[in-house]
């Protein structure tokens, strides 16, 4: 037992167990956010200046008001998608290698062996911030390789301390100069 508390370090430098992560509600309701401000943003002038091209008191209720809704709706909806989809989104940091999976309308699977990382990056844009989130991004084979991104991690410091540990360990030149 060490002065700061039992088994600081241990925790981290048990390689064996495998972590495993997902994002924070809040990342999807930040993607959520972004996709809608966008929306908000491209459709507003449709709405003022439509407005205002037809005079009367009622002109917003016409055609323009009819075709935002006939947009925006849909437009919501393809917003939600992303949110939920991160939602349905777990990271996996086993002895192996990196996995992203998601299981939204589909299953898809994204690995990166530890012996292929290169780089491992710790982001917090200024929504991430807002929101108290981080992301943690993981390149394979330089910037023009697999890039795995794993966004609205509430505490990344744990992820991004084992990523780069396991690189670190399995890191040899050699093995990036190998044919898969």
């Amino acid at each position: 037992m060490s002065a700061d508390g039992p088994a600081s370090g241990a925790a981290l430098g048990d390689v064996a167990a495998p972590m495993e992560a997902r994002p924070s509600l809040l990342a999807a309701v930040e993607v959520f956010g972004r996709v809608a401000g966008t929306l908000a943003a491209v459709f507003a002038p449709v709405v003022v200046f439509g407005a205002a091209a037809r005079p009367g008191p009622w002109s917003w209720v016409g055609w323009t008001g009819l075709g935002l809704a006939a947009d925006l709706v849909p437009g919501l909806v393809a917003a939600a998608i992303p949110a939920v989809r991160l939602a349905f989104t777990r990271y996996h940091l086993d002895d192996e290698g990196v996995r992203v999976r998601t299981a939204f309308l589909g299953r898809s699977e994204r690995r990166v062996p530890w012996g292929k990382v290169t780089l491992v990056r710790h982001r917090r844009t200024l929504l991430d911030r807002l929101f108290g989130l981080s992301r943690v991004e993981i390149v394979a084979y330089g910037d023009r390789g697999a890039v795995l991104h794993l966004t609205g991690l509430r505490d990344a410091r744990p992820v991004r301390q084992r990523a780069a540990m396991q690189m670190r360990r399995s890191a040899s030149v050699a093995g990036l100069f190998r044919n898969d």
